[in-house]
Formats: C-alpha cells, structure tokens, sequence
C-alpha cells in the first residue's frame, strides 16, 4: 500500500491504513505499507512492513508530507518485498510512485479515493495569500484550477484496475466525471464493547464540563477531528452562538493549523460553552465520545466521515451537513439529523431539537449502534482480500 499520511499525523486516512492493514494481516494477507517519514527506515508494526521514506513538508497544507526517492532505491525496495497487488490511497507523491512501479512490472493496481481533493482547492495556499484574494480564488480561479485537478485525478485512477470509494454518492459523482472501474467500499473500523473504565470516563466528563455552572446537567456536543478549514469548524462555531443555550456545551477536540484562529473565533463571539482541548491521547479517545451526548460536524467535504463511525460505535447521535460521506451514515430523523450544508442556521435549529428532547437523543443513539455494525473493519478488509484475489 502507498499512502502520503501516517503516524504520527492523525486523519481519516491514518486510522483507516492502521485499523485495515493490521486487520489484513489478521486475515493472512502479507502486508508492506509504503509512507512518509523524516528519514529511510523500516519498522514493523502489527505484522506491516512499514517503509518510512524522506518526506518534505508541503507548503499549501499544513501537516502533510510529500516523498521525493529515488527511482532506484524504490525499485530495489520493491524487488526486495516481491509485491503481487499495489494498492494506492493518494494520487501524489507515493501513489504516483506506486502506480508507475507497478505499470513498469505489470502488476495489477487497486486505487482508492479516499479524499475529495477538488473541494479543497478553496483552501490551498499560504495563509496570507488566501485570505487577500479569497473572493478570486473562491470563483473563477478555482474553477479554473478545479476542471485541471478533475483532469489529474481522471487520468491518475484510469490506470488502476478497479477504483474504490467509499460512498455510493461519491461513486456517483466519479461516474458523471468520466472515472471508470468503480467499486464502493465503505470505510470501517474495529469495532468493541462500548464499555470503558467508568472512572476514566466520569474524569473526561467532569473536566469537559467544568466550564458550566455546577447546578446543571448539560448536553455535550462534540466535534473531533483536524481543525483546518475545509472541517468547517467556523459554522459550527456560529451554530453554537445562535443556540444561545446556557446548559449547552460544545466541546472542540483536536488540533491543526487553525486551532488558534477557532480558539479567537470562539473568544470574538463571547462563547463562554466552548471547550478546545487539543490532541487527545489515544487512550481519552473513547472516553471523550461516551462522556458526550452527540456528535457534531459541519464539514462538507468528507468522502466519508471516519469519526462519524466512532461516534456511533459509542452511542451517540449525529448531526451532519447534507453533502458528502454524512449523508450515507445518517438516517435523517433515524440515528441523527441532517442540515443544510454551510447554513449556522439549520445547524443551530438541528442542535436545539436534540439539546431539548434527551428522549430523542436516546433514541438515535440506540440507532446508531445497530447501524455500526455494517462497518466493521474485519468486512471491509474481507471485501479488499476479495478483490485482490480476483486481481491476483
């Protein structure tokens, strides 16, 4: 596999390749995962042969990395592994590489479309360049620079013998653009008891809590995930202004290049409710979800929505934009509530209903542990066996 995300950076495309290639190996799959690093190493980790190659960090995104090896030395890396399937999860640096070896040896090439990188485009760029020409590039540049990386990705995954995605809208989308081979594979994770040290949860809760008067019980929304712009934490941000509620808490967790501009954002609006803890330790992670009584984003470029998956495999219910990945996880009305995408408004009137009504939220709760189930990383993972096989 070759990805341009890894440990140590933390995103949807990380806790796929480390959940689906630990659960490839527990399958019998002989797995080797080729990604960025700061320097040439490899490492073992669960059974994967990982090969860290030289990353450089890219200007436009902060936060991730590009890989610049020789041709060389990747080919004799990939002599020495004697790879049958290469499975490409980025169309850049290392997907590029990967697709190129495996066409030089005739290799079949499963590609993956993790990311919806043509609705980023508005969000490339230094920083200061963006916002003194934000308009221009919110429309006719980025149209320009849209219909180009439209052209990139088609012609990239129409070397691949099948396409994966992980939505049927998606899938959708890809066809009406000319992509071919298309395969829809949700995404999924590894599945557990809900049930967590009850101490470790009722700490997560209390600190969370804290800035809340101590006379109430408040409802905890929770947003976690990378705080950069396309997660649209600003219209989460307004949502929670205009809900006006004072036993109401929104809890931001996570860090990311634009955590200091939301923390300003939330101290301009007079948000007293808000909480931004920053990087969560892997072991709060599931406390931090059960602590909370729903899960909230207002992102509308996921492909899919990883955190989504948590949230429900720990009982929560969701609230989403009405675009991209949420729309195949919600039930509108069933597990959670779907908004407007980019509307504070229909989000805050989203958040209000299930803030008021406890009875509701248990209820879509309960809906969403039945409905994780279909998710679980061990399905997934047979589905990709099965295609490799077919290709094999």
């Amino acid at each position: 596999m070759f990805a341009d995300s890894y440990l140590p950076q933390r995103n949807g495309l990380v806790t796929l390749l480390c959940q689906l290639t630990k659960e490839l190996v527990r399958q019998g799959m002989d797995v080797s995962l080729f990604v960025p690093g700061e320097a040439n190493t490899i490492e073992e980790s669960n059974g994967v042969h990982v090969h860290r190659l030289r990353g450089y960090s890219f200007p436009f995104y902060p936060g991730y990395r590009l890989t610049a090896m020789s041709v060389r030395r990747l080919r004799h890396v990939l002599d020495r592994e004697g790879i049958d399937i290469y499975h490409v999860h980025d169309p850049f640096s290392l997907g590029a590489a990967g697709v190129y070896q495996a066409r030089r040896r005739q290799k079949p090439i499963v590609g993956t479309y993790n990311t919806h990188f043509v609705e980023y485009i508005r969000h490339f760029g230094p920083g200061n360049l963006r916002k003194r020409f934000g308009p221009l590039l919110g429309d006719g540049v980025s149209r320009v620079a849209k219909r180009g990386v439209w052209r990139f990705l088609r012609t990239f995954y129409r070397r691949c013998h099948v396409v994966t995605v992980p939505t049927r809208q998606i899938a959708g989308i890809l066809r009406r653009r000319g992509f071919l081979r298309l395969t829809v594979i949700p995404n999924g994770i590894a599945l557990s008891k809900r049930e967590t040290d009850g101490l470790s949860m009722a700490a997560v809760r209390e600190v969370v809590t804290s800035p809340v008067r101590e006379d109430s019980d408040p409802t905890v929304f929770l947003y976690l995930g990378r705080i950069s712009l396309e997660k649209k934490v600003d219209v989460l941000l307004t949502a929670f202004r205009l809900l006006d509620d004072d036993k109401a808490l929104l809890v931001v967790a996570g860090s990311g290049p634009q955590l200091l501009e939301y923390r300003r954002m939330a101290s301009s609006l007079g948000l007293t409710n808000v909480r931004f803890t920053g990087t969560v330790p892997d072991k709060l992670v599931k406390p931090l979800y059960l602590a909370s009584d729903v899960f909230a984003s207002a992102s509308d470029t996921e492909t899919f929505g990883l955190t989504f998956l948590e949230a429900m495999s720990c009982g929560l219910p969701l609230v989403g934009a009405s675009e991209g990945g949420p729309v195949e996880l919600i039930e509108d009305g069933g597990n959670g509530l779907l908004f407007e995408a980019n509307d504070p408004e229909d989000l805050c009137d989203k958040m209000r209903m299930l803030s008021r009504d406890p009875l509701l939220r248990r209820k879509m709760g309960q809906r969403s542990s039945e409905k994780v189930n279909r998710y679980d990383i061990k399905r997934v993972a047979k589905d990709f066996i099965n295609i490799y096989e077919k290709l094999a």
